[in-house]
């Protein structure tokens, strides 16, 4: 009976103390993701930049692995950090890790994470993975607002240090994986 009632206590102080962090953070991020500056960024970024890549630019993207990869330059753009570059290795680990995701039914929590960096990387010095379970009809700047609600997943969209990325998405399932030499 006294562990039921420390229990309880325990999840009242959680909940009093935690759910308005959670609560304001994503506050902000919709606020920040809902912008008009941040809007106009994003649309100007989905037509005019990434030079070469947009080999289907008459198509909707917007919820694609480009979508992902649009909203994730708009949002570091947004907050003065330089646009990833797409690296071909980091799109090959991106490309495996959704597969393992799929076939697993679930997001693996990074499991498999280490072991498809060590076989398939070859000079890139620090990698890092956002993995996300989201609704399919989820556009890509939904996505990234999902990230931007955790603190760690946040960190990595915004790591200064981070120079090139790649995103695989199918279905639910999204990889972002980030990559620096510095």
């Amino acid at each position: 009976m006294k562990s039921l009632i420390k229990n309880i206590f325990a999840f009242i102080f959680f909940f009093l103390v935690f759910t308005p962090i959670f609560s304001f953070w994503f506050d902000e991020t919709q606020e920040y993701l809902n912008n008009k500056k941040v809007q106009k960024s994003y649309q100007e970024f989905k037509t005019n930049n990434v030079e070469g890549i947009l080999s289907h630019e008459k198509q909707n993207h917007d919820y694609d692995s480009w979508g992902v990869w649009y909203a994730l330059n708009v949002y570091r753009e947004a907050s003065d950090l330089p646009v990833l570059t797409i690296n071909r290795k980091l799109c090959t680990i991106a490309s495996i890790r959704l597969i393992d995701q799929k076939r697993n039914g679930a997001i693996d929590k990074h499991n498999g994470f280490s072991q498809v960096v060590d076989k398939y990387n070859s000079g890139i010095r620090f990698i890092g993975e956002n993995l996300a379970d989201t609704p399919e009809q989820f556009t890509g700047k939904e996505v990234i607002m999902v990230f931007a609600t955790s603190m760690g997943h946040d960190l990595g969209m915004r790591d200064k240090d981070y120079e090139y990325g790649c995103v695989a998405r199918n279905g639910n399932y999204t990889v972002i994986i980030f990559g620096s030499n510095k």
